[in-house]
């Protein structure tokens, strides 16, 4: 039910790393899609 999580875990991952400053994710859930999540991540520009 919650398979288009690991999109957003991979998009945070993805800036933790260094290798994005910004990212989108959109993930999924339930029988019907009744639950949408658009999230856009963004890391500490500080160095």
């Amino acid at each position: 039910m919650a398979a288009g999580l690991i999109r957003l875990g991979e998009a945070a991952a993805r800036i933790h790393r260094g290798e994005s400053d910004r990212a989108l994710a959109h993930a999924t859930s339930g029988p019907c899609l009744q639950q949408n999540l658009v999230a856009v991540l963004e890391g500490d520009n500080r160095a």
